[in-house]
């Protein structure tokens, strides 16, 4: 796994690697929403995604996010 880390570090700026989070987390969300996840739980998963996507300056996807945040 550390391996992984040095190789990502060396090909991608931390602000793509923040970016490939925020994505990977938004698809957790949007599976967990359409297989009927409990909103306690979708939560933080968009949680995690609306906070890497700030980190990486996705204002687009942090608002995308919000606007289907689980009543």
């Amino acid at each position: 796994m550390v391996g992984r880390a040095f190789e990502e570090l060396s090909v991608k700026t931390l602000r793509q690697i923040q970016q490939d989070t925020a994505l990977t987390w938004a698809a957790r969300f949007y599976a967990a929403l359409r297989m009927g996840i409990p909103a306690d739980e979708t939560e933080e998963l968009r949680h995690e995604a609306v906070e890497h996507a700030a980190l990486a300056g996705d204002i687009d996807l942090v608002q995308t996010l919000n606007a289907t945040a689980p009543r």
